[in-house]
């Protein structure tokens, strides 16, 4: 599948949907056992007062984030149309904007945000060299990048994921080392292990 065949598959109607916003509060949710780990350690690295979150999908990061008296300004951006709808029911703050729009080719101006997410993103880029570069764009000097994203994790077939690739600890490394300083790179180890990296413009 190629990258325009990609962006076309997740924004067909009814293309299916992961009903994740609740996997932070709902201890019945099937995916808060590994998620609610992961969450709590984004949250702590993230700096204001202005944030990117590259991949908001149904909202979740960006809720969280509103929560916090030190972050003023929010933007979500998602390639999926309809899990932007999602996302804008999910979170009501005047903090928050969302917007459609690529990884790769980020409507925003140069250095503007303190910090970038990129949370379960680099495995449905196609041009990860890109995401980091743009990511590194529109970062103030100082500013961070707070990344996940699964640990080799395996390729599904559309439409339950839009994975383009499996990704190892030293991939991330070698991505993120062309553009930033590493502060942390760790393996997260939950039932489905992440990765998780943080690194400084």
């Amino acid at each position: 599948m190629n990258k325009s065949e990609h962006n076309k598959l997740i924004n067909e109607p009814g293309q299916i949907k992961e009903q994740t916003f609740n996997r932070w509060t709902d201890k019945t949710h099937i995916k808060y056992e590994p998620d609610h780990i992961r969450f709590p350690l984004i949250m702590e690295n993230i700096t204001g007062p202005k944030i990117l979150d590259v991949g908001c999908g149904s909202g979740l990061v960006c809720y969280l984030s509103s929560l916090r008296d030190d972050i003023k300004e929010i933007h979500g951006i998602d390639l999926q149309k309809s899990i932007l709808e999602d996302a804008r029911v999910n979170v009501k703050s005047d903090k928050v904007m969302f917007h459609q729009g690529s990884a790769e080719e980020l409507p925003f101006e140069d250095c503007i945000f303190n910090t970038v997410v990129l949370t379960e993103v680099i495995e449905h880029v196609y041009d990860v060299d890109l995401l980091f570069s743009e990511s590194n764009r529109v970062l103030i000097p100082g500013g961070q990048i707070v990344l996940s994203c699964p640990y080799k994790g395996k390729i599904s077939d559309p439409p339950f994921t839009q994975h383009v690739r499996t990704i190892s600890k030293t991939m991330v490394k070698t991505w993120a080392e062309k553009y930033f300083k590493i502060e942390r790179l760790d393996i997260i180890m939950m039932f489905k292990n992440k990765i998780f990296c943080v690194a400084v413009k």
